[in-house]
């Protein structure tokens, strides 16, 4: 989060290159050497992994908010999404790399169906859909700004999140 802000990136596939020198890490007993829990660093098997990812699934766990209400959610996944994507071979049509899909599954509210499934949904209908009701929607926004600075505040975090 703080390249971007900073400033401090080249392209997309740098901040992918990131994410994985952050996450390259594996722990568990034997991990650390000497008792410590630092973790041991593990590049080559989170590239097999990244190789082999075709669909990053993001849990929404929060009825109070979506994709776009929290960094983490957007932030880490589109990182993931770019790391798995630099590992993909190039189309020989496209001339661009395979893509990795990303969907969301919003758990909190269980099945909406009667055969029990929780819907899983692409990222950009995810996108639209808060777009839609929560930036784009003049009555949220209005009553965003009737709460003051607080609300402008929100206006503020959710078009910074959406244009950059």
């Amino acid at each position: 989060n703080e390249v971007v802000g900073t400033g401090d990136w080249e392209d997309e596939a740098s901040l992918g290159e990131v994410w994985k020198s952050r996450n390259a890490y594996s722990y568990g007993r034997s991990e650390g050497g000497g008792g410590t829990k630092s973790g041991t660093s593990r590049p080559e098997v989170l590239n097999k992994l990244l190789a082999t990812t075709e669909r990053i699934v993001q849990e929404i766990d929060s009825v109070e908010y979506g994709l776009t209400d929290i960094q983490e959610y957007y932030s880490n996944t589109g990182a993931l999404k770019k790391a798995a994507e630099n590992r993909k071979p190039i189309d020989k049509s496209t001339g661009k790399a395979q893509k990795v899909a990303v969907s969301v599954i919003e758990a909190f509210g269980g099945p909406r169906t009667d055969d029990d499934c929780v819907p899983v949904r692409d990222v950009e209908e995810v996108l639209r859909i808060e777009y839609r009701s929560k930036l784009l929607n003049p009555k949220w926004r209005d009553a965003m700004l009737e709460q003051g600075s607080g609300g402008a505040y929100e206006v503020s975090q959710r078009m910074t999140a959406m244009i950059g």
